[in-house]
Formats: C-alpha cells, sequence, structure tokens
C-alpha cells in the first residue's frame, strides 16, 4: 500500500501540472462553448419531436374542419323553398353549432401554425448559435494547444516517473485505483485521522474497517469509498 501511496503523490503532481491547461480560462470557455453547442443540438431535437407531434394534430384538425365545411355546405345549398317552417328551422339549428365548431377549430389552428412558426424561429436560432459556438471554438483553439505544448516536458517526466512507480504496484490495486478515479473519487487513498476517522470525509469508521486496517493495512470508507490507510 505504501508503493500505491507514492504512486498517488506522483499522479497528484501530474494533475497540478495539467490543471495549468485544465484550469485555464480559456479551457473554461471552450468547454462553455461545447456545452452551449450541446445544449442547442439536444434542443433541436427535442423541437423536431414537438413539430412533428403539432403537424400530426394540424392534419388531423384540418381532416374535421374540411367535413365541417363540407356539412354547412351542403346544409346551406339545401332548397329550403320546399320545405317547410319547422324543417326550415331544423337546418338553421345545425348550420349553427356546425359553423361554431368550425370557428374554435380554425381558432385551433391558428394557434398551432403559431407554434410551428416560433419553433422554427427557435430552430434557426440554435442553428446559428452552434455555428457562432463552433467559430469561437476554432478561434480559442490555438491558444489551448499553446498551453498544452508548454506544460508537455514537464508532464512528459512525471509521466514517465508514474509508469515506473506502477510496476512496483499490485496489478489489481492499480486497477481499483483507476477504476475509483474515473468514478470521481480523488485523492483515492486517505490516512486514518485520530485512529478512527477517514481523513478525507472524518466520518468515524466502525471496528470491523478499523480491523481491516490493522490486518489489511487498508480498508475503504464508509461514507466516502476512498481507501483508508493506517497513519502511522
Amino acid at each position: 500500500m505504501k508503493e500505491l501511496m507514492k504512486y498517488q503523490q506522483i499522479d497528484i503532481e501530474l494533475k497540478k501540472v495539467e490543471k495549468k491547461v485544465n484550469g485555464s480560462e480559456v479551457n473554461k470557455k471552450l468547454n462553455s462553448l461545447k456545452e452551449s453547442a450541446k445544449k442547442c443540438q439536444l434542443r433541436m431535437l427535442s423541437i423536431n419531436e414537438e413539430a412533428r407531434k403539432i403537424n400530426e394534430e394540424i392534419n388531423k384538425i384540418t381532416q374535421v374542419k374540411l367535413k365541417g365545411i363540407e356539412l354547412v355546405k351542403k346544409y346551406t345549398e339545401t332548397n329550403i323553398n320546399n320545405l317547410n317552417e319547422q324543417t326550415c328551422l331544423e337546418v338553421v339549428n345545425k348550420i349553427k353549432p356546425t359553423m361554431k365548431n368550425l370557428d374554435e377549430l380554425i381558432s385551433r389552428l391558428n394557434s398551432l401554425e403559431n407554434k410551428i412558426k416560433a419553433l422554427l424561429e427557435e430552430f434557426d436560432n440554435c442553428k446559428k448559435q452552434i455555428i457562432q459556438s463552433k467559430k469561437a471554438f476554432d478561434e480559442n483553439k490555438g491558444e489551448l494547444d499553446k498551453l498544452k505544448k508548454e506544460i508537455e516536458p514537464e508532464t512528459s517526466v512525471i509521466k514517465e516517473r508514474l509508469l515506473e512507480q506502477e510496476k512496483k504496484v499490485k496489478p489489481e490495486l492499480i486497477t481499483k485505483y483507476r477504476g475509483m478515479k474515473r468514478e470521481g473519487i480523488f485523492p483515492v487513498i486517505v490516512k486514518l485521522t485520530d485512529g478512527k476517522s477517514c481523513g478525507y470525509c472524518r466520518m468515524m469508521q466502525s471496528n470491523f474497517k478499523l480491523d481491516d486496517i490493522k490486518t489489511k493495512g487498508y480498508t475503504e470508507c464508509e461514507q466516502c469509498h476512498r481507501i483508508i490507510v493506517s497513519d502511522e
């Protein structure tokens, strides 16, 4: 476990040097541009789906509207000269609700068409935003590449040291270390604090975990899941 601790110390050195690039303002800007473009792409997919559903509804309403128009046409073309007063009133009473329904359908269609228009405008704006983000990304990428080149000699030396130290660590421990690091756990290894607590999250460990440290030389924190080693 001591060799793995040394490995982590070298890894921390590497992380500090790489932070000159990863923590730089230009890298933050590039990440922000990528995130902005990604959000626009996702929104464009969402707009496509929304527009598809609205178009389906428009088609259905249009079919109903056409049937209503045909019905009104049929009623209005009825020759009332041959009808008695009662029958004439019945025809008029049928036309009124049909016309009302048609007005409601037309109003709904207008509303849906306005929604489609707004979605198309938003879609175009998203496209423009992606183009602008890509242009800004390309303009600033050179500065990031320059930073990477500046630290390359230093990182190369540290990486060589890391590889050499890796040879002294059991493969299963390296695998566990890398797996935890990929999950966002770093530092991976911490020392026991006050003889009973995790050196990172300060969670007091159970007697079972403390016994593990005594017998195996390490344990895993019950809360943050980091590897805890003896503070001696």
